[in-house]
């Protein structure tokens, strides 16, 4: 929850769960991942804010089917795993 309200300003309410942990080595930069993925309930109102602009280029609410629909050179590592390894459902 901490990293969430620094990075974006959005207060997460007590209600984490979490859904995959993927193991992602990076040969091209040579760099290894342990990522773990979280889910949490957001307020329909709730705008991400760029807090960090020397890190990130900007937050965009995405749903999971435009996520799976892009190609894979857009995603960052640990979610192309996620994918295709079939570890989350957000239906379920």
């Amino acid at each position: 929850r901490r990293e969430v309200e620094e990075e974006t300003g959005i207060k997460l309410g007590a209600l984490t769960e979490h859904v995959a942990t993927t193991n992602d080595y990076m040969a091209s930069e040579a760099k290894h991942y342990v990522t773990i993925f979280m889910r949490a309930r957001v307020d329909s109102w709730a705008e991400a804010r760029n807090l960090e602009p020397h890190k990130c280029k900007g937050w965009t609410w995405w749903t999971w089917e435009q996520v799976a629909a892009l190609p894979q050179s857009r995603l960052f590592m640990p979610v192309v795993h996620l994918l295709d390894e079939k570890l989350f459902d957000p239906r379920s």
